[in-house]
C-alpha cells in the first residue's frame, strides 16, 4: 500500500467484515468512513452516503501536512524518478498503458495535478486512486498539489526538488500529444535545466510527426534525451472526451 494510504490508516479504527481483507472506519464529523483492502492491497473508501466524496476530501485537505515529506521519501529512493502528471480526470486505460511501458527500474510518481493552462475543474482524487493499479515496484501517487486546488505549474515544483536533490536524474513521462505541448508550458526555456529524459507514447501519430516534433523540442528548448516508448490500444481515449460523453449521456436521462 502507498504512503498516503497508510498515513491515512494511522489514526483508524480495525474493525472485521466478512468478505474483506480488513475493514476500518472511523468518525468524521457526523460521517462513519470505512477503509477496505482487498486482495491486490489496493484500498478504497465506501459508504452509503453520497457526498462521500466531498468528506474525504476534506479530511485529506486536514492532512496536507502528512504529504509535506512524501514527495520528498519518493524521491530519495532511486537514481531516476520519472514523474506522471496531469489532471487524469478521469483516469482511463491509456494512463494506465503509459505507466506499464514506463521503463521498470525507475521510481514512477504519478502526480495528480490541474492543469495550468486550463480552468480549475473540482474532482475527487478517489477516483484518481481507485482507478489506478499499481502493478509495479516503486510506483507511487503523490496527491498533495492536487488537494491544494490551485494553478500549479511544474517549473515550479521541480526546482525546488532539483534544489534539494540535485544528484538526482528527473524525467518525465507523457503521451505525445503532451509532448507537442511542450513549448506552451510556463519557462519552458528552463526545462531542459530540470529534465534529464522526456520519456512519450504514440498518440495516433506518425514517425514523420514524431520526427518533426523531437527536432524542435531539441533545437528550440535544448532538450536532448527524448524516448519513444512504442504504439498501444489506447492512444484514442481521452479524459476530456470522456467527460463529454458522459455529460452528453446526463442530459438525454
Amino acid at each position: 500500500m502507498n504512503i498516503y494510504l497508510s498515513s491515512l490508516k494511522a489514526s483508524l479504527i480495525k474493525v472485521q467484515k466478512p468478505n474483506t481483507h480488513f475493514t476500518s472506519s472511523f468518525r468524521f464529523h457526523d460521517h462513519q468512513i470505512f477503509v477496505t483492502e482487498n486482495e491486490k492491497g489496493i484500498a478504497w473508501f465506501e459508504h452509503p452516503d453520497s457526498s462521500l466524496h466531498e468528506v474525504i476530501l476534506e479530511i485529506e485537505k486536514n492532512r496536507l501536512n502528512l504529504f509535506e515529506n512524501q514527495l520528498d521519501f519518493h524521491v530519495s529512493l532511486t537514481e531516476e524518478i520519472i514523474f506522471f502528471g496531469g489532471s487524469f480526470n478521469p483516469w482511463h486505460k491509456g494512463h494506465q498503458t503509459c505507466l506499464d511501458m514506463a521503463p521498470p527500474d525507475k521510481t514512477l510518481i504519478i502526480i495528480p495535478d490541474h492543469n495550468p493552462q486550463k480552468k480549475l475543474i473540482k474532482h475527487s482524487i478517489l477516483d484518481i486512486y481507485q482507478n489506478i493499479r499499481f502493478n509495479r515496484p516503486n510506483l507511487y501517487c503523490y496527491p498533495g498539489f492536487f488537494l491544494k486546488e490551485k494553478l500549479n505549474p511544474t517549473i515550479e515544483w521541480i526546482s525546488r526538488l532539483k534544489a534539494n536533490f540535485p544528484e538526482k536524474k528527473f524525467s518525465l513521462l507523457m503521451g505525445f500529444d503532451s509532448l507537442q505541448g511542450l513549448h506552451s508550458w510556463k519557462r519552458s526555456d528552463q526545462l531542459k535545466d530540470y529534465f534529464d529524459n522526456i520519456y512519450f507514447t504514440a498518440r495516433k501519430e506518425d514517425f514523420a510527426q514524431r520526427d518533426q516534433v523531437g527536432q524542435r523540442l531539441k533545437r528550440e528548448m535544448g532538450l536532448k534525451n527524448i524516448f519513444f516508448l512504442g504504439h498501444h490500444d489506447y492512444e484514442d481515449l481521452s479524459s476530456s472526451i470522456i467527460r463529454q460523453k458522459k455529460g452528453r449521456a446526463k442530459l438525454s436521462l
